[in-house]
């Protein structure tokens, strides 16, 4: 297993990084809500998944009063494809 793996980031990176491999190796994009690409403090490095072309995130989580509404605009500075909605 690799070391990085050791930590509740790491886990979820290492994690993510080998599902965005099989996904790549199958010829399919990968994408999921904030929660799989976060570390808790910032979205996981895109580069580590973008095997396939783009990297999806659909940031549920928006709501400014909570101080998470500007969790698109990171996950769109760290390089991912950002599905966005308003409820």
């Amino acid at each position: 297993m690799n070391k990085k793996a050791y930590s509740v980031p790491g886990l979820k990176n290492y994690f993510v990084s080998r599902l965005a491999k099989m996904a790549s190796e199958r010829g399919l994009k990968l994408a999921g809500w904030e929660d799989g690409f976060w570390d808790g403090y910032d979205p996981l490095p895109v580069e580590d998944l973008n095997r396939q072309g783009e990297v999806y995130v659909n940031p549920w989580n928006n709501i400014w009063e909570w101080g998470s509404g500007s969790n698109a605009y990171k996950y769109a500075n760290a390089g991912y494809k950002v599905l966005h909605f308003f409820v």
